[in-house]
C-alpha cells in the first residue's frame, strides 16, 4: 500500500522544495546554536506539515527527540495524560525524575511534538491518539493545557534551554470536509495567527497551485496539469489528500491502459 502520510524522516523519500519549506528551513537553520525557541507549524490537514519538518531536520542534520505519547484509554484524566507523558520521557532516557528528563531534552537541537505525540494511535492501532482524547474530552482538554502551562512556568529555568517545535491544526468537519481554524478562514485565521505570533515563531505550510501540481507530478508520472486541477478544485492545495485520491482511483478503476503511474523513489534520505 502506498503511504503518503509522513511520520518520520524515512518516509520522506520524495520531496519538492516550496516557498513554505524555504521559510521553515530558515527558521530551523540556527537551532544548532540557539536555545529557548518555540516554533509553531500551522497548515490545513493534508498539506504535509510533518513532511516539511522532517525534511528540514534531515538537511540541517539536527539532533532531535521525537516525543511519543501512548494512551490506553479515553477515560484518562488530564493529570493522568500528563503523567503518562512524563513517564514516557523518564523511560526513554532511563531517568528517575522529570527534572533530569527536562535537562536531557536540552541536549537536543529540537524537541519535536508531532505525529508520534498527537497521532500515535495512527502508528499503533492498539493505542489511542492524543488528538482523539482531546476531541472526546473537550472540556478536560482545557485543564490539560493549563497543567502544561503551569509546568512550563514552574520549570522555566530547565525548559528555557529547550528548542520546541510542534504542529497543530484546530480542525472541524463542514460538509464532510476538514477545515482548519488557523489557516482556512481569511479573517479569523489572520486573527488567531496574530495571537499565536505573540508567543511563538509561526510558520504556515501553504502551497500555490503550481507548487501543488509539481508535488503531485513528483509522485505520479503521466498525469496532466488539467487532471491535477480537477483534484485541486475538490481538495484544495492539499497534496496528501490529492495523492491518496489519485492512488485510490487507480486501484478502484483498474484501468490497465492508464498513463498515470506511481513514481518509485530511487533512494532513501540518510
Amino acid at each position: 500500500m502506498v503511504k503518503f502520510k509522513v511520520t518520520c524522516t524515512e518516509d520522506n523519500q520524495i520531496f519538492v522544495v516550496t516557498s513554505a519549506f524555504s521559510k521553515l528551513y530558515n527558521k530551523f537553520k540556527d537551532l544548532k546554536v540557539q536555545r529557548g525557541r518555540i516554533v509553531h507549524i500551522t497548515g490545513s490537514p493534508g498539506t504535509g506539515k510533518s513532511s516539511n519538518i522532517y525534511h528540514a531536520i534531515n538537511l540541517l542534520d539536527l539532533k532531535f527527540y521525537d516525543a511519543e505519547l501512548k494512551l490506553n484509554s479515553l477515560k484518562l484524566s488530564p493529570k493522568e495524560v500528563f503523567e503518562e507523558f512524563i513517564n514516557t520521557l523518564k523511560r526513554d532516557f532511563n531517568l528517575k525524575t522529570k527534572e533530569e528528563a527536562y535537562t536531557e531534552l536540552s541536549k537536543y537541537d529540537i524537541v519535536l511534538f508531532a505525529d508520534k505525540l498527537l497521532d500515535y494511535g495512527y502508528l499503533n492501532k492498539n493505542r489511542i491518539q492524543l488528538s482523539e482524547w482531546l476531541r472526546v474530552n473537550r472540556l478536560k482538554s482545557i485543564i490539560l493545557y493549563f497543567i502544561v502551562i503551569y509546568e512550563c512556568l514552574k520549570y522555566y529555568n530547565d525548559l528555557k534551554r529547550v528548542n520546541l517545535v510542534f504542529h497543530t491544526t484546530w480542525t472541524f468537519l463542514l460538509n464532510n470536509k476538514k477545515y482548519d481554524l488557523l489557516t482556512d478562514f481569511r479573517f479569523s485565521s489572520k486573527l488567531f495567527t496574530g495571537i499565536l505570533n505573540l508567543f511563538f515563531e509561526v510558520v504556515e505550510i501553504r502551497y500555490y497551485e503550481l507548487e501543488t501540481i509539481e508535488i503531485v507530478k513528483s509522485h505520479f508520472e503521466g498525469i496532466s496539469d488539467s487532471q491535477i486541477r480537477k483534484y485541486i478544485q475538490k481538495y484544495g492545495c492539499r497534496p496528501r489528500y490529492i495523492l491518496e485520491a489519485i492512488n485510490d482511483n487507480l486501484i478502484t478503476s483498474k484501468v490497465s491502459n492508464s498513463n498515470i503511474k506511481a513514481v518509485k523513489p530511487v533512494c532513501k534520505p540518510r
